[in-house]
């Protein structure tokens, strides 16, 4: 007993744990191929040419607007326009990491505790209440105090 107590026990990798891993590396896989025809083609997310249905009719955003935009910004390196026009995409960036960096040193043995899986759902009830939270200032913003830091509905809130 006094042998494991100053050692911790290295709790085994389970089954599914190493199945969510491979599933998220290949996920890592394809982005870091998408990014890289991205750059090489110069290719662009957002067009403009398909206006939001929600931003058409009720002229306001929608939890999910700016979102490709986002992207966009995000994929050039534009981290702040990435974040002023859909904090998400920071958001799920950031849980990736969180997420791959501790499995990964998990997987390599580095890591000898298991990972809670309880976190992974706070942090999934935060990304929800982010994009409430969002959607209910930026279009408060926008009807009441005229503040339109995208620029499209402002128009009709003039």
């Amino acid at each position: 007993y006094y042998y494991f107590k100053d050692k911790p026990m290295k709790t085994p990798i389970s089954k599914n744990e190493k199945i969510v891993y491979i599933l998220w590396s290949v996920v890592l896989l394809f982005a870091v191929i998408f990014f890289i025809v991205y750059h090489i083609k110069d290719l662009q997310l957002y067009t403009g040419e398909r206006p939001c249905g929600f931003k058409y009719f009720l002229h306001l955003y929608c939890p999910g607007c700016g979102g490709t935009r986002a992207v966009d910004y995000f994929l050039h390196g534009n981290f702040v326009q990435s974040f002023m026009h859909h904090p998400v995409v920071m958001y799920i960036a950031c849980f990736f990491a969180g997420y791959y960096i501790p499995a990964t040193f998990r997987m390599l043995g580095i890591i000898r505790k298991q990972i809670n899986d309880m976190i992974y759902i706070y942090i999934l009830a935060g990304l929800l209440v982010l994009v409430i939270l969002h959607f209910v200032l930026r279009n408060i913003f926008l009807v009441y105090g005229h503040f339109d830091y995208i620029g499209d509905c402002i128009m009709y809130w003039i």
